[in-house]
C-alpha cells in the first residue's frame, strides 16, 4: 500500500497567496520599526539575554528566524512550577494535551485536538517524542520522569523532514542539559501538601579533562496522593456467580492514589578534542511504582447515579471527578493462582533506560555532518482493575515490554553560494511485545481452570519492526533576506509478527463472552505482516524582513504510519484482514508572523494554519463484547489561528500572554462508534453498531484556549531579591472521547498558578512557595465507556492532578 501525501493541487496556490497577503500586511510594519529602532534590514541580529535558541532544524537557531510555529519552555518555566514530568509539561502549553493510561499504548497525546485513544497497544501516537535525539511514538514514556532539562519545544502540525517518523500532529522534543566549562552544581528539594509528595533533585557538572566534560543528575519523588480510595471491605452481592467468595476487601492497604515512588539518573559526557569534532553520550535510567495504573482515573459520569458493573452499587464512588475514587484490591478467594505476584494488590512497575550518542564532525567550513545513535529499553507491568470499582470484578494484567535501536546519519551543507542542503538518513529497529490482558475472573464466574487458577485467558502480542527513511532538502537564499526550502522525506517500513492466546481457560461455560467458544484456541497463532511506502514533501518561503522580523509561509505533510491491533482479547472473529489498518497523512498550509519590537521589550507570534488528515486510525471498544476495533475511519480539518506575546515593560517585570482558536471538524466519520445502543442514528452492522459522526467537532479539541501570565523579581537590599509569577490558563469545553458521547464533555475551566520566591542576587540559594491549579479544578482529560456497560451508563477518564502547594529550597555550588 503507498500513500503519498499529495491530494490537493489548490494548496500551493493558497499557500502563496496567504503569504503574499501577510507579507504585504507586514511591510508598514517592517518599515516603521526599522525607523523606530534605527537599524537597517542587513544589520546583523544583537542578542539582548532574552534571544531563544531553539533546535527545531536540527541546529541551534533564535526562535524568531525559525519558520515554524514552536511554544518553548525555559529552565525557569519548568521549575518555576515544578514541571517534573510530560503530564505537566503539557498542561501550560496552549493545544498540548497529555495523559496518562493503564493499558493498550499507555497514554494519550494531542496537539490541536489531533490524538488517538489509547485502548489498542498496536496504534501510535500521532504526536511523537524526542528525547535527546531519540524519537518515540509510544505514550508510556509519560511515566519516566523528566528532569534537569535544557529546554522544551513543542512544534505543531505536521513535521516530516526534521525528526524521525510519526510526527503527523507535531512533536514534542526536549533537550536535557549539558556540561558546563567549569564546575557546579545544584541541590533543591521540596514537599507538595496535597499529595503528600517529597523529592529531591541535584547535578554536579564541570570538566573531566581540557577536551572532556560530565555532568550527572538525579532525581527522587515519593508521593502519598492526591487522591483517597475509600474502598472498603464489603459483603459478597454475587451470591449465584461467586459463592465461594464471602467479602470483597476493599484496599488491602488503606490508601491514598497515587501512591508512586520514581528514582531517575542521567550521566552526560562531552567529548570536545577540537574545533571539528564533538561527541556527547547521554545514560538515562528510571524507575517507577506506584499501586494501581488507573490511580489517575475514575468513574466520572453514571447515568442513574452510583450503577457499577451489573446493576451493582458501589457504594464508596460518588460518579463525579472529585478527589475520591474506589478501587478494591484483588480478592484472595477470587485470584487462586494469581495472588503471588503482588499478594492481591493493585500495582504499577516500570524501568526504563535510554542510551543516546550524538557525534557532529565539521570539514572545514562548507558541511557538517552528524551522527546520532540510541538505544532504548522499557520493561513494564501493571496489576489494574478495570471496572474502577471496590468489587474490582474485571481484572487484568498488562504489560511492555520494548526495545528501540535507531541511527540518523545527517549532513548540512554551507558552501559560499546562494544554493545549500541538507540530506540524511534515518533507521530503526524494535520490537515490543505485549503480554496483557491476561484476565482474572476475581468477581465474576469463579471457575477453576485447568490451571487451577480463574483466568479467563492470557493472550502475547509481539511485533518486530523495522523503518528506513532517506530525506533531503534544498535551501536557496533567493536574496540576503528571503530563503526558499523544500525537501521530502521517503519512508519504508515493515512491521511483522503475530497475536496468540496462550491460555484459555476450558472450563467457562458457554454464553460467557469469555468462554472458550467465542476465544481462539490457546497455541493457535494469528500471524500479521504489514509493509508500507510514504513520500512526505514539504516547502517553506522565509523572508526576513529585518533582523528582528520574519515572516513565512510553509507546505507541510505528515504521515503516521499503519500496523495491526494489538488486542487485550483475541476472538475467534479476529482474522488478518479484521485487523491490520492502513497509514494515516496531513497536509496543509501554515503562515506566520514572528517579531521583536520596540528595541525589543515586545516579543510576538503569530500563526495561521490548515491541515487536512486522512485515513485517521481510531480506535473503539464494544463493551458488551469485548471487542477492539481499530480502522482508518476519519478524515478531518484542523484550521485556526494562535498569537503568542511576551512584553518587558522594566527589566524588572515580564507578561505573557497567548491566545489561540482552533476548529477541528471531522470531515467524513460515516463509521464511527455508538456510545449507546439506543443512541439515535446508530446502524447495527456485522455485531457493531456505527453512527455516521461527519462535522462533528473532534474530541478533546477545545475551541479557544488563552493563557497570561507575569514575572516579577527586584532588589529588596542586602543582597536579596524577591520574585513573584502568576499565570492564568482558560480552556473551553471539549468532548472526553471520539464516539460524540455528550455525557463525556469537560465544561469550560480556568487554572492559576503562582509563586514566590527569595534568593540571594547571586542565585546561590532560594527559597520557593509554589501553587498550581489554584482553582482546583479536576479536569477530566479524556473518558471511555466502562467496560461491562454501554456508554450511556458510565464513563471512566483520566482526570489531572487537582490543586498543589509546594515549598522549595534551592542551592547551587
Amino acid at each position: 500500500m503507498q500513500r503519498i501525501s499529495l491530494r490537493n493541487s489548490t494548496l500551493a496556490t493558497r499557500l502563496l497567496a496567504s503569504a503574499a497577503a501577510v507579507m504585504v500586511m507586514a511591510t508598514g510594519i517592517a518599515h516603521a520599526q526599522e525607523s523606530a529602532e534605527g537599524q537597517a534590514a542587513d544589520d546583523g541580529y544583537v542578542d539582548d539575554g532574552r534571544a531563544i535558541v531553539i533546535t527545531a532544524r536540527k541546529r541551534s537557531e533564535v526562535a524568531i528566524a525559525v519558520p515554524v510555529s514552536v511554544s518553548t519552555l525555559a529552565p525557569t518555566e519548568i521549575t518555576r512550577y515544578n514541571a517534573d514530568d510530560l503530564v505537566k509539561i503539557g498542561s501550560l502549553v496552549p493545544q498540548l494535551s497529555i495523559a496518562r493510561a493503564g493499558s493498550g499504548n499507555g497514554g494519550l497525546t494531542g496537539i490541536r485536538g489531533v490524538s488517538v485513544t489509547y485502548t489498542d497497544a498496536g496504534v501510535d501516537s500521532p504526536v511523537s517524542s524526542s528525547i535527546d535525539g531519540a524519537q518515540f511514538s509510544r505514550n508510556y514514556l509519560v511515566t519516566v520522569g523528566q528532569f534537569d532539562l535544557e529546554r522544551v519545544e513543542v512544534l505543531k502540525g505536521p513535521q516530516a523532514l526534521f525528526f524521525g517518523k510519526n510526527s503527523v500532529a507535531g512533536v514534542i522534543s526536549l533537550t536535557s542539559a549539558g556540561p558546563t566549562r567549569e564546575f557546579k552544581g545544584m541541590i533543591k528539594g521540596g514537599y507538595e501538601f496535597v499529595g503528600d509528595e517529597a523529592y529531591v533533585e541535584g547535578f554536579v557538572s564541570g570538566p573531566l579533562s581540557d577536551t572532556l566534560g560530565a555532568r550527572l543528575a538525579v532525581r527522587y519523588s515519593d508521593m502519598q496522593g492526591y487522591f483517597v480510595n475509600r474502598a472498603s471491605s464489603i459483603a459478597n452481592p454475587f451470591p449465584d456467580t461467586a459463592p465461594g467468595l464471602g467479602t470483597y476487601p476493599g484496599t488491602i492497604d488503606s490508601r491514598r492514589e497515587p501512591n508512586a515512588r520514581t528514582i531517575a539518573g542521567r550521566l552526560t559526557l562531552a567529548y570536545d578534542p577540537s574545533d571539528d569534532f564533538t561527541a556527547t553520550l547521554k545514560v538515562f535510567g528510571s524507575s517507577y511504582r506506584d499501586t494501581n495504573p488507573l490511580s489517575y482515573a475514575q468513574i466520572v459520569y453514571c447515568r442513574t447515579g452510583n450503577v457499577m458493573t451489573g446493576g451493582v452499587i458501589d457504594p464508596f464512588n460518588d460518579c463525579v471527578p472529585d478527589k475520591y475514587t474506589s478501587f478494591g484490591d484483588l480478592p484472595l478467594a477470587g485470584a487462586v493462582g494469581e495472588t503471588a505476584r503482588n499478594g492481591g494488590k493493585l500495582q504499577t512497575s516500570s524501568d526504563a533506560a535510554l542510551v543516546t550518542l550524538d557525534m557532529t564532525k565539521s570539514f572545514g567550513d562548507v558541511f557538517d555532518l552528524s551522527s546520532v545513535t540510541t538505544y532504548f529499553k522499557l520493561d513494564q507491568e501493571s496489576i489494574g482493575c478495570f471496572d474502577l470499582t471496590v468489587y474490582c470484578r474485571n481484572s487484568q494484567v498488562n504489560g511492555e515490554r520494548n526495545e528501540i535501536f535507531s541511527q540518523e546519519f545527517r549532513g548540512l551543507s554551507s558552501f559560499d553560494s546562494p544554493i545549500n542542503f541538507m540530506a540524511g538518513v534515518y533507521y530503526e529497529k524494535g520490537t515490543r511485545e505485549y503480554p496483557g490482558d491476561a484476565n482474572i475472573n476475581s468477581g465474576g464466574a469463579q471457575v477453576l481452570g485447568q490451571d487451577g487458577t480463574v483466568r479467563a485467558w492470557t493472550v502475547l502480542s509481539r511485533v518486530e519492526g523495522e523503518t528506513i527513511s532517506p530525506f533531503g532538502q534544498l535551501i536557496w537564499d533567493v536574496t540576503p533576506t528571503v530563503q526558499i526550502t523544500g525537501g521530502v522525506r521517503y519512508t519504508h517500513e515493515v512491521k511483522q509478527g503475530y497475536v496468540v492466546n496462550t491460555y484459555v481457560n476450558q472450563n467457562l461455560a458457554f454464553g460467557n463472552p469469555l468462554s472458550p467458544a467465542y476465544l481462539r484456541p490457546a497455541g493457535s497463532y494469528l500471524n500479521l505482516r504489514y509493509e508500507d511506502d510514504n513520500w512526505s514533501p514539504e516547502a517553506t518561503i522565509t523572508w526576513r524582513i529585518t533582523p528582528a522580523q520574519t515572516i513565512y509561509g510553509a507546505y507541510r505533510t505528515g504521515y503516521k504510519s499503519g500496523g495491526f491491533s494489538n488486542p487485550g482479547i483475541l476472538q475467534n472473529s479476529k482474522t488478518p484482514a479484521t485487523m491490520l489498518f492502513g497509514s494515516e497523512d496531513a497536509e496543509g498550509i501554515e503562515v506566520g508572523y514572528k517579531a521583536e519590537l520596540f528595541d525589543r521589550r515586545v516579543n510576538f507570534a503569530v500563526t495561521g494554519y490548515r491541515f487536512d488528515f486522512g485515513g485517521l486510525q481510531r480506535g473503539s471498544l464494544d463493551t458488551p463484547t469485548l471487542t477492539f476495533i481499530v480502522r482508518n475511519a476519519a478524515k478531518a480539518r484542523t484550521e485556526g489561528v494562535e498569537l503568542d506575546l511576551s512584553a518587558y515593560p522594566t527589566p524588572e517585570l515580564a507578561l505573557r500572554t497567548s491566545i489561540a482558536y482552533n476548529d477541528a471538524k471531522y470531515l467524513s466519520f460515516p463509521g464511527a462508534p455508538c456510545y449507546a445502543a439506543t443512541q439515535t442514528g446508530c446502524t447495527l452492522s456485522g455485531g457493531v453498531r456505527t453512527v455516521d459522526l461527519s462535522g462533528t467537532t473532534l474530541a478533546r479539541a477545545p475551541k479557544f484556549v488563552a493563557t497570561a501570565g507575569f514575572a516579577y523579581d527586584t532588589s529588596i537590599g542586602s543582597g536579596l531579591m524577591f520574585g513573584i509569577t502568576g499565570d492564568m490558563k482558560h480552556s473551553s469545553s471539549y468532548l472526553g472521547q471520539d464516539d460524540y458521547n455528550p455525557f463525556s464533555r469537560q465544561r469550560a475551566y480556568q487554572k492559576f498558578n503562582a509563586s514566590v520566591k527569595l534568593y540571594s542576587d547571586d542565585e546561590r540559594w532560594e527559597f520557593a512557595l509554589m501553587g498550581r491549579n489554584l482553582t482546583n479544578e479536576y479536569v477530566v482529560l479524556y473518558t471511555q465507556n466502562a467496560t461491562g456497560g454501554p456508554g450511556a451508563d458510565q464513563l471512566f477518564g483520566g482526570v489531572d492532578r487537582p490543586r498543589e502547594i509546594t515549598i522549595q529550597g534551592t542551592f547551587r555550588f
